[in-house]
């Protein structure tokens, strides 16, 4: 029955995947189904924290493309945009007021990752990551805040 249950949301993974979807699916997805396969996910990075998921199924949600810690992925994936801006020039002290919604969105998380550093909540590998690609800790001194 449990391989029944794992065996069917790996399948509708597999179709979302086909598809060119994310498989990473949201547990707040405003779609039923994928709201319910999103729960189940979440329950399979739960068990895989707690060494409870068999590597055999690690592997099969490795090789879909399942996300072990969205939130880890989120930073890797923001850190590597400041890092084409810098490599391109630029300023990697966007401003969360920035007319482009792309560089917008990553000012709003830049800005999130000061308030986390002023409130003891960064870690200091994500501290020091980001001081290595240029960013202030101040409040950034962009073309809008000038």
């Amino acid at each position: 029955m449990l391989n029944d249950a794992f065996d069917a949301n790996c399948a509708a993974l597999q179709q979302i995947k086909d598809a060119g979807g994310d498989v990473n699916v949201s547990q707040v997805d405003p779609d039923p189904a994928r709201k319910v396969l999103g729960e189940w996910i979440s329950h399979q990075r739960s068990a895989q924290k707690r060494n409870r998921l068999s590597a055999e199924r690690i592997t099969r949600l490795k090789a879909l493309g399942v996300i072990w810690d969205p939130q880890d992925a989120a930073f890797d994936a923001n850190c590597a945009a400041l890092q084409q801006i810098k490599d391109a020039g630029g300023d990697v002290n966007v401003s969360k007021y920035d007319p482009d919604p792309a560089r917008k969105v990553l000012g709003m998380w830049l800005s999130r990752q000061r308030q986390a550093k002023r409130k003891g909540r960064l870690s200091a590998e994500r501290m020091t990551r980001l001081e290595a690609l240029g960013v202030w800790w101040s409040k950034a001194r962009t073309a809008l805040s000038s």
